[in-house]
């Protein structure tokens, strides 16, 4: 949410974004793009940014955790195409996009966005932008037309002093994560004067399901020493697979392959934290050497939701004028803009794992106010504390990164 400063007060903006996995699907209209128009400096900086979040997000919670780090720079990006100035370089900055104008990263987001939805015939994928403005504030044409152009977004007026004002934001999330984020605002702050909203469906089945009469109740080794007795899905097959001293990396993919999920196990069950950071230095620690083997995977069905609060986090990586009511910019969102400030940036995302695949979704709330030698046989059991990734394999985006430390705790169980 946007907020307005009164008297040198501030103005608050709103952004929220999901994404979902699971299942199979229909593709949306002919695509405009292809993965070689991607624009891989700009991807790469997502990426960059992706590990900034999850290094600080992952380690040292009890929980399991889940989060759209994609989500999350994208609806940054519908603030950053209002922002001016020290806002706007430290809003790059933050990005990991200092080498990218704000136009490059805007039709990077045009291409990749209509990529990641065609690029897989068995995976449904949807992405969608909407921008909320106070009624009778308006935005400028410049910015109005930037979102429609490059983010596809939809633009409307509301009343945020109206009670009602979040249900139908909420509404909005609820329709496009088709249930899965349906509360996401519980209210505006006042001054509220805009709210920018992204939302990333995706739903994809496995490319190879697990036989559900194979899931067996089986131990899952805490950190603490102690079991929990989880329903753990089984498969036999052919996978990505890699098995270094401390950990082991394994790829289950999606619909015809272009999507996965990337699982790194440690060897110890008190041994995750100690590897993430490793883990989150670069995507190749976990991308890199892999080679196709043959064995048995077990991973246990499981189901997260997760909100965070992201300023301090955002704070912490370099963006901290546009949280400041004296110093923020976002003069070129309306023309009192220069008022406006970021008041809070909520971020909420979920996913469910089972036999047939994964469902996901994530809601970001901005408020201002390779191949290799073959292995021997894998035996991969995911028993134990784990991280994974959920990305696009051709251009390499990642879309979203989790923890798992008990699975008996899983909204899905």
């Amino acid at each position: 949410m946007i907020r307005k400063i009164k008297k040198g007060a501030a103005m608050a903006a709103a952004a929220a974004l999901l994404a979902l996995f699971a299942g199979c699907g229909s593709a949306p209209a002919r695509p405009s793009f292809s993965a070689a128009d991607a624009n891989r400096a700009q991807i790469a900086s997502a990426n960059a940014f992706s590990m900034e979040l999850g290094r600080r997000l992952l380690p040292g919670t009890a929980e399991n955790r889940f989060f759209s780090p994609l989500s999350v720079s994208m609806a940054m990006g519908l603030a950053l195409n209002g922002a001016a100035g020290e806002t706007r370089s430290e809003m790059l900055k933050t990005l990991r996009a200092q080498g990218l104008s704000v136009l490059e990263l805007n039709e990077g987001t045009r291409a990749l966005t209509d990529v990641l939805e065609h690029q897989d015939t068995e995976v449904t994928a949807r992405i969608a932008n909407g921008a909320w403005a106070q009624r009778g504030m308006g935005w400028k044409e410049a910015y109005a037309a930037d979102l429609k152009t490059y983010y596809n977004a939809e633009i409307q007026d509301i009343d945020f002093g109206d009670p009602d004002a979040p249900a139908a934001v909420n509404k909005w999330v609820d329709t496009q994560t088709k249930g899965m984020i349906p509360r996401l605002i519980e209210s505006f702050p006042p001054d509220t004067v805009s709210a920018l909203v992204n939302a990333i469906y995706i739903k994809g089945a496995w490319s190879e399901p697990f036989e559900e009469d194979r899931t067996k109740e089986r131990p899952f080794r805490l950190q603490d020493g102690s079991t929990a007795s989880v329903p753990m899905m089984e498969q036999s097959g052919s996978y990505a697979f890699k098995k270094e001293q401390a950990y082991e990396v394994l790829q289950l993919p999606y619909g015809e392959g272009k999507w996965r999920m990337t699982i790194v196990l440690p060897g110890d069950p008190g041994g995750l934290d100690a590897l993430l950071p490793q883990l989150l230095d670069s995507p190749e620690t976990w991308r890199a050497g892999l080679a196709t083997a043959g064995g048995t995977v077990r991973l246990p069905r499981f189901g997260i939701q997760s909100t965070l609060r992201l300023e301090e986090t955002l704070r912490q990586l370099g963006m901290k004028t546009a949280f400041d009511p004296a110093k923020a910019d976002f003069s070129g969102m309306a023309e009192e803009g220069a008022l406006f400030y970021i008041s809070q940036i909520v971020h909420q995302a979920r996913i469910e794992v089972d036999e047939t695949g994964t469902e996901a979704a994530a809601a970001t709330a901005i408020s201002v106010a390779g191949t290799a030698e073959p292995q021997q046989p894998c035996e991969f059991t995911a028993d134990r504390p784990f991280f994974f990734a959920i990305e696009e394999g051709e251009m390499g985006a990642i879309v979203f990164l989790g923890v798992v430390r008990n699975p008996a705790l899983s909204a899905g169980n």
